[in-house]
């Protein structure tokens, strides 16, 4: 690396040494549930682990990705799926970790929380701490355990006007929504969501918004086409989508 107008090189750690430490806005995912996954989910979960490093290479530096909860034998599955990497990786549980890092404004992601992530906390939270849950068929109160472990962190869920269905689930999105958010959108959470937001998210929400605004016409349950009008103004819909949402609703689409 060149620096300044000399040819004066410095190395990997004389760089480490330039980066803030401790490395905030840190994403930590913590995996003290992992023993609840079948082989399949466990799969699934390293897979958005190793893709959200990938993510976070993009705007920031590994360091700012911390995993808690790993033991030895997770510790070397999950470096299989990273290959040479500095992420931060420890056996530890997330409050000791973060207490001993100095994290005093910390969120905890789950979409059930009471409050909503505000721009605010999106600014300027240290730390952004993300159960390592890959549900196939969800278990109920699971989402709650890092509320009792980080006494101190502030439950938040991330929605779309008013509402979590869409909102990206996997590990490896949510973290690309926060850092789009922060770094790219200026707090702007709707921007962020509508930008990571896959095919299926949109159908989902798309499904959603047609089945809050149907209505019995006397023969049918139906929707006007009006409404693929006004959620496309803000929702990155094609009619196509709509129809097929409509359709799964038991809804039929209308013109007038």
């Amino acid at each position: 690396v060149l620096v300044g107008e000399g040819r004066g090189l410095f190395n990997h750690r004389d760089l480490e040494d330039r980066l803030p430490d401790p490395p905030f806005p840190l994403f930590v995912v913590d995996l003290t549930l992992r023993h609840i996954h079948t082989p399949e989910e466990l799969s699934r979960l390293r897979l958005q682990i190793a893709v959200a490093l990938g993510v976070v290479r993009e705007y920031l530096w590994d360091r700012h990705l911390a995993v808690t909860g790993a033991d030895e034998k997770t510790r070397a599955w999950l470096s299989e799926a990273f290959g040479a990497n500095r992420v931060l990786i420890t056996n530890a549980r997330p409050n000791n970790f973060l207490w001993d890092l100095g994290a005093e404004d910390v969120i905890i992601l789950r979409p059930d929380a009471p409050m909503e992530l505000s721009r605010e906390e999106v600014l300027n939270a240290q730390v952004f701490l993300i159960g390592g849950i890959v549900d196939r068929i969800p278990r109920k109160g699971v989402s709650r355990v890092l509320d009792n472990l980080v006494p101190w962190g502030k439950p938040r869920k991330i929605v779309l006007r008013g509402s979590v269905v869409g909102v990206p689930e996997r590990i490896n999105r949510i973290v690309e929504l926060l850092l789009k958010a922060r770094l790219v959108y200026g707090g702007d959470l709707e921007k962020a969501i509508i930008s990571t937001m896959t095919k299926r998210d949109v159908l989902r929400r798309a499904y959603y918004e047609v089945s809050r605004r149907a209505y019995w016409d006397g023969r049918r349950r139906v929707v006007r086409r009006e409404v693929f009008e006004e959620l496309r103004e803000w929702l990155p819909l094609d009619y196509e989508t709509f129809l097929e949402a409509a359709r799964r609703a038991g809804v039929e689409v209308v013109e007038g």
